[in-house]
């Protein structure tokens, strides 16, 4: 399997109302983009067209970590 490509150029992330704790680029193509903030939001972003696909608000604190499983179900 061939390593996903990644942008190589800086990426503008739609805002969120606090500072951005962590990031992760989905499993497999690297197609999608996951944040989580101190504003304990998580978003799923499409890095390549900068549009919000997803925002999850439901997190009682701060979003500290985020992680993908391998088949991106969770």
């Amino acid at each position: 399997m061939a390593a996903p490509i990644f942008p190589d150029s800086s990426v503008r992330i739609p805002a969120h109302n606090a500072p951005i704790h962590a990031l992760a680029f989905s499993s497999g193509s690297g197609q999608y983009l996951l944040t989580g903030s101190a504003d304990r939001t998580v978003k799923l972003l499409n890095p390549a067209t900068r549009r919000t696909i997803q925002s999850y608000q439901a997190h009682g604190y701060e979003v500290l970590d985020i992680a993908v499983s391998g088949d991106n179900a969770r």
